[in-house]
């Protein structure tokens, strides 16, 4: 088929709404949005010297930015690495190994490209509210509403935007600082609870961007892998659990926890999600990520998309067959009794959702590690 009979030449004679909704066609909802958080290194080396040396810009500006940022956590696009040797046997792996891509799914980056199209398109992609006024409308690229959020990338000088009312921020938090200093002020070993970077989150300073992200964002996902504990020291671990929660739970409406399992080993637990949710992933939800059946008044498992890439919620949470000494487990019980402590009456918290993948030949190369025992 020739580039001409490919394309569709009389698109413009259509109807503005019949246009507007092809273009929203083009882009699946909901969607999610994946960042790296940066952490603060000692050698200014780690994640964030990378996330402003990806950027290729050796202005003043670009430097004074750096100094600005370098202490602080704060979030870049999701960085490509290169997957772990898997001929050597998983357990010389480290213990958390989350998901590395082969490329970015974000649809944030799909959006881009859709506005890129046209002013039509770029109109149809993400509609800004007119009704609701930014939290700082001082900066014309900073927008915190109850339906848009917005993420700050230092490293490239970049707002983004993304529907908070339906799409969903994903959190990457890399391996665990190996500069991390484990001693108290009062000589007492001072133990990390998470085997990720999410110990090193709540210990260091956010930048105000990410406060505000964090602060707006109603629906979270976070890797299952990056769940793993550190420590056995449960009252610990419910420490830092608490402490997570409060940096998140004013918007926050839903968490996911997403396996991107590879059935590298046999203990992922792929196989038999698949088989709980039927072959073809269970109904999709097309308008709301909260859609009801209209006939049995259930919500329907969620779907959330990425570019290549879509994942499917567990509809059979007894088919996980954790126990009360699975980190996953223990994580989820700690999470969702704070958040519901903290939130109180007012509390706009839907649940803890399992994502799972529904595509295979994406660029998967890690394992779950959902059965990690402490």
């Amino acid at each position: 088929m020739t580039p001409l009979q490919r394309c569709f030449p009389q698109f413009g004679r259509l109807p503005p709404e019949l246009r507007t909704m092809v273009w929203r066609e083009a882009r699946p909802r909901p969607g999610i949005h994946i960042f790296d958080v940066c952490m603060p290194s000692v050698e200014n080396n780690g994640r964030s010297a990378r996330a402003f040396a990806s950027a290729n810009d050796d202005s003043e500006e670009h430097r004074a930015r750096f100094d600005k940022y370098k202490n602080n956590v704060f979030l870049d696009a999701l960085e490509i690495a290169q997957p772990p040797n898997l001929t050597q046997p998983l357990r010389a792996l480290s213990r958390t190994v989350p998901h590395v891509f082969a490329a970015d799914p974000s649809m944030y980056i799909v959006d881009s490209a859709i506005r890129a199209s046209c002013a039509e398109a770029a109109s149809s992609i993400l509609p800004l509210p007119g009704n609701e006024r930014p939290l700082e409308p001082e900066n014309q690229n900073t927008i915190f509403t109850s339906s848009v959020n917005s993420v700050y990338l230092p490293g490239k000088d970049k707002w983004i935007q993304y529907d908070n009312t339906t799409d969903v921020l994903s959190l990457r938090f890399g391996a665990a600082s190996p500069a991390r200093d484990t001693t108290s002020h009062d000589g007492e070993v001072d133990y990390r609870a998470f085997d990720s970077g999410i110990s090193d989150l709540l210990s260091d300073n956010w930048s105000a961007e990410l406060s505000e992200t964090l602060r707006n964002a109603r629906r979270i996902a976070i890797d299952v892998a990056e769940t793993a504990f550190a420590v056995d020291v449960q009252d610990y671990i419910y420490q830092e659990v608490a402490f997570l929660c409060c940096c998140i739970q004013q918007s926050l409406e839903v968490l996911y926890l997403v396996d991107h399992g590879a059935c590298q080993c046999r203990a992922c637990w792929k196989e038999r999600l698949v088989m709980s949710c039927g072959e073809d992933g269970g109904k999709e939800q097309e308008d709301s990520v909260n859609h009801t059946d209209s006939v049995s008044g259930r919500r329907q498992p969620d779907v959330v998309y990425g570019a290549g890439i879509a994942y499917q919620e567990m509809a059979d949470m007894d088919s996980v067959e954790w126990d009360e000494n699975n980190s996953a487990f223990l994580f989820l019980s700690m999470f969702d009794e704070a958040i519901r402590s903290q939130q109180g009456d007012d509390a706009c918290f839907q649940g803890i959702r399992i994502l799972a993948c529904r595509q295979d030949g994406c660029g998967q190369v890690s394992c779950s590690r959902l059965h990690g025992k402490l």
